[in-house]
């Protein structure tokens, strides 16, 4: 079924149609390219790997694409008396097909850890998306009657979705604390996809800022660029959130039972997970585990370069892993089992990448504290509330804990749980196995650590002195992960 609708799909681009005098896009028809862009996001999420490269393999496409719809859409919008239902309806589908072109390459980001395909704000110059009122309407008068009640109460300039990234990012840079205007959750949603793109970015800057020490290292704090760079961009992480708590307040509510199970099916739900990847991108390793190695041997090198990694701690990176573990919080204080077995149904594939993104995070500075106390050296007090908070979470999810339990694993297994009951995606489960290979690598060298160690000259904060003695444990240990 895939092959044969991507083969009609690319016939018609190869051979299309006559174009519609009144096209918005000259050169493709609006449903070939949704056709495409549909059989793309099957690719990705089935974590299959020849799908994946026959769908990247299309990148320029989708750049070809992606430039003449934007600059078709970006300009002025006809007067309110030229407009009608069908025109409008072209025009906003594409608006809607150039936001998720976008939100496709995020996700490709972050599950395959290959560049995005599109800039943070330039790519987003664009009209904020209408309202859902509008979209829904069920016939053209109904249509045209909405539309010219919203018509009157348009702002004097009309918002683009890169104002609203920008205001987030620089607060008060389009007047919006003084003039207030209303965005669409759907808007929110790409915005703050762009804004996932934008920490990579920053990210980029960051590391060859610091390239011989750690984004969070005490050396980075006297150099003025760099940590101007990480304020700043918690800071817009932070304004990030409040300008989701304004969008979840303009939604209209039912009552109280049905608000709490619209709220899991919401886009603001999903922007919300969408966050917590943007926290994560500007923390961790530069070395990241990618899946688009499907070889185990492949997968276990990754793994095994990510672990001994360094990771240094401190308060921003404390900040950072406590909002990444509230995607862990939420399935379970909602109820773990429920939502393993309806998540798949009800939730966005965004909060498992988002899951995945975290759970590595999270594991990895949970793993950097065990490993640390091998040196000697003690979490300070706000870690240690983590932690206890993480054990918490972790009992509660029924994952069976002893004091001699490695927590690293029990974070990665755990999570890893979650992801293999999303049985709909194929990516998914890998994410799944990846997790517990990850768990089993923590396990392995903390229980060789346990072994090996003769002093505390022997390990550093991210592993052990030496590399290569550090792999060797870790290859060579045969202990099992036993939570």
């Amino acid at each position: 079924m895939y092959n044969l609708a991507k083969q009609s799909s690319g016939d018609q681009i190869k051979n299309p149609l006559p174009a519609d005098g009144r096209a918005v896009v000259k050169d493709y028809a609006l449903w070939t390219v949704q056709t495409r862009v549909l059989l793309s996001f099957f690719a990705i999420m089935s974590g299959d790997r020849e799908l994946v490269n026959d769908t990247m393999r299309d990148n320029g496409f989708y750049t070809l694409v992606y430039s003449q719809a934007r600059a078709a859409v970006a300009g002025d919008a006809p007067e309110s008396d030229t407009m009608d239902w069908q025109l409008w309806i072209e025009l906003e589908s594409w608006k809607r097909l150039i936001g998720g072109i976008f939100i496709e390459s995020t996700l490709t980001m972050v599950i395959y850890e290959v560049n995005p395909g599109f800039h943070a704000t330039q790519d987003l110059d664009i009209p904020v998306y209408s309202d859902e009122i509008l979209w829904n309407a069920g016939s053209p008068d109904d249509w045209r009657e909405t539309y010219i009640s919203i018509g009157t109460k348009k702002e004097s300039r009309r918002h683009t979705i890169k104002d609203v990234l920008v205001d987030i990012l620089l607060e008060g840079k389009y007047h919006a604390n003084t003039m207030p205007y209303h965005v669409s959750p759907l808007t929110a949603l790409v915005a703050v996809h762009a804004l996932v793109v934008h920490m990579w970015q920053r990210f980029q800057v960051c590391q060859a800022l610091t390239s011989t020490t750690s984004l969070f290292s005490s050396s980075s704090e006297h150099d003025p660029l760099s940590s101007s760079l990480l304020r700043s961009a918690m800071q817009s992480l932070a304004r990030c959130d409040d300008f989701l708590q304004g969008v979840r307040s303009e939604l209209p509510h039912a009552d109280a039972d049905e608000h709490e199970k619209d709220q899991e099916c919401s886009l603001v739900f999903n922007c919300q997970a969408i966050l917590r990847i943007a926290y994560t991108r500007i923390a961790g390793p530069s070395i990241r585990i990618s899946l688009m190695n499907t070889d185990d041997a492949d997968v276990d090198a990754a793994i095994s370069s990510f672990v001994t990694a360094k990771m240094e701690r401190s308060p921003q990176l404390l900040d950072i892993i406590s909002k990444s573990f509230e995607g862990f919080k939420i399935p379970v204080k909602i109820g773990h089992l429920l939502v393993r077995k309806t998540a798949a149904f009800r939730w966005s594939v965004e909060h498992a990448v988002a899951g995945w993104s975290s759970a590595i995070l999270v594991s990895k500075w949970v793993y950097s504290i065990e490993i640390g106390v091998f040196a000697g050296i003690q979490p300070t007090a706000a870690e240690s509330k983590l932690l206890t908070t993480i054990r918490e979470a972790l009992e509660e999810a029924e994952c069976e804990l002893s004091e001699a339990s490695c927590l690293s694993a029990a974070v990665a297994k755990t999570w890893g749980w979650f992801m293999h009951d999303v049985w709909i995606w194929g990516i998914t489960p890998r994410m799944g196995e990846a997790l517990n290979r990850l768990a089993i690598a923590y396990t392995r060298i903390i229980d060789a650590a346990k072994g090996h160690v003769v002093d505390h000259s022997q390990l550093c904060l991210g592993g052990l002195e030496s590399r290569d003695r550090f792999e060797s444990i870790y290859v060579g240990s045969r202990a099992s992960c036993n939570l």
